[in-house]
């Protein structure tokens, strides 16, 4: 078993985790198919949950200690990846898969 703590002003963050290990888990298991989720790193998924909670690249990046710059890469990377056109594309997928939960 795998436990990971987050402080506690990321609740929303380590539900978002949580969710995405146990649907690793069952693709391994072989209970669902893959989903373009799968394809995120560990730091793209966390920019996606935050843009999905409404935070603009300045606030995802100071609390992520990262430059806007970075995150505006990681946003461009999410929407290639994701097959997106544009940023309110992106946010709409994330709610859709329950990132933001």
């Amino acid at each position: 078993m795998i436990k990971l703590m987050i402080v506690d002003d990321h609740a929303m963050f380590r539900e978002g985790l949580r969710r995405q290990f146990e649907h690793c888990q069952d693709i391994h298991a072989g209970g669902r198919k893959p989903s373009r989720l799968d394809s995120l790193s560990k730091r793209e998924f966390e920019v996606l949950t935050h843009l999905s909670q409404g935070l603009h690249s300045n606030e995802i990046a100071a609390k992520l200690d990262l430059s806007e710059k970075t995150v505006s890469t990681y946003k461009a990377r999410l929407m290639q990846k994701l097959n997106l056109a544009n940023l309110s594309d992106l946010i709409r997928f994330a709610i859709d898969n329950g990132v933001s939960d």
